[in-house]
């Protein structure tokens, strides 16, 4: 006679979690029911209820901070959800789509992402780039490398104190939220704020870098399109090559040259300073394809030592940009308005955002974790 099917039900305190677990050794469980608990206590009348998110462990794999709010009405356009530090500094800005009733959001508790290369031209190893099926019809596209995703996360945040901000139609409501070490690690909370501040620093370098090669390419790809449109005029030609040979001159000291025909596979030069920051950041932080990472321990002599010199190159790199944005660049801007041609635009924007336009198989190659 076949056994009684039997339902172990627990609620874990310490994870806030439910726990079923059935005869048949099925086990499921509903993370973080402190929202339950919470309108238990108090009923939802508001428009907008924040509820108030549990402590959450800043565990060593997949940690996550589950944010959960309720809504009386479906909102017009998406809802935003900010993350800020102790010091009241917004780390990661989120936004989704919601809904009349209870809605989550998880937050993987990486701080915004780092500013990536956004790449516009044509590369001379593959004049048909723009024809490849993942390519074709956009205007922009990724650097895609082995073992580097073109869209890096931030870095991951530390044991502490956060503020959640949700942002509906106008209105924001605000909640704390803690974040402890997992006491199964052997984490050295020292270490870990070392790491974050070395990789804060990291990330505004490669902010600064990206900008430069964004801008770069910005102004290439209307130089193509000026070349395509004065095609029959030797001179006026003459100058767009020139002035574009000045541009590659100076993007490929900040950005290898090889990474431009986003070909995840193309070994045949050294890094230049975006990729060496990558590298780097990948090494103190949470790894990148073969790149074991160290980001719950702080960075080594050598790491600090590394990046010093990355910056070194990087500063003399950026001299050299500034230098052809303050004297090349106007001179030949002069020489477009004397031919009643608009200038090339040198303001420096926001890139598009890759995750949108591209798939996650586009922008992750073969090798990342």
């Amino acid at each position: 006679m076949p056994h009684s099917p039997v339902t172990w039900t627990v609620v874990q305190k310490r994870f806030h979690d439910l726990v079923v677990s059935t005869w048949g050794r099925g086990v499921y469980i509903l993370d973080d029911i402190s929202p339950l608990e919470q309108m238990a206590q108090q009923p939802t009348t508001a428009d907008v209820r924040l509820f108030a998110p549990r402590q959450t462990y800043r565990l060593n794999r997949d940690p996550r901070a589950y944010i959960t709010f309720a809504l009386k009405k479906t909102p017009k356009g998406k809802i935003k959800i900010q993350i800020a530090d102790a010091g009241g500094k917004v780390i990661r800005t989120m936004e989704k789509d919601a809904h009349a009733g209870i809605n989550r959001i998880d937050w993987d508790m990486f701080y915004d992402d780092l500013v990536p290369v956004v790449l516009r031209t044509i590369p001379p190893q593959d004049p048909h780039i723009w024809e490849e099926s993942r390519f074709k019809g956009k205007t922009f596209r990724p650097v895609t490398h082995w073992g580097m995703a073109a869209v890096v996360h931030g870095p991951l945040a530390v044991p502490g104190q956060y503020q959640v901000r949700l942002i509906v139609g106008g209105r924001t409501e605000t909640a704390p939220l803690v974040i402890v070490r997992d006491p199964a690690s052997e984490t050295n909370e020292a270490g870990m704020q070392a790491t974050l501040k070395v990789q804060l620093r990291i990330a505004d370098d490669v902010h600064k870098v990206a900008d430069m090669v964004n801008l770069a390419e910005q102004m290439r790809a209307r130089l193509e399109k000026l070349k395509r449109q004065y095609a029959g005029d030797p001179q006026l030609k003459k100058a767009l090559d020139a002035m574009d040979r000045k541009i590659q001159s100076v993007e490929y000291q900040l950005m290898s040259r090889e990474l431009a025909p986003s070909d995840d596979k193309y070994y045949v030069s050294a890094y230049k300073d975006y990729y060496n920051l990558l590298w780097l950041n990948a090494e103190i932080g949470t790894a990148a394809g073969d790149v074991a990472g160290g980001v719950d321990f702080g960075p080594t002599d050598t790491q600090s030592t590394l990046l010093t010199m990355i910056e070194t190159q990087t500063a003399k790199d950026t001299s050299d940009f500034q230098a052809m944005m303050n004297g090349a660049v106007p001179a030949f801007n002069t020489m477009l308005k004397a031919k009643g041609i608009a200038p090339l635009d040198t303001t420096v924007r926001p890139p598009p955002d890759l995750r949108k336009a591209y798939s996650r198989e586009d922008i992750e190659s073969e090798g990342d974790d």
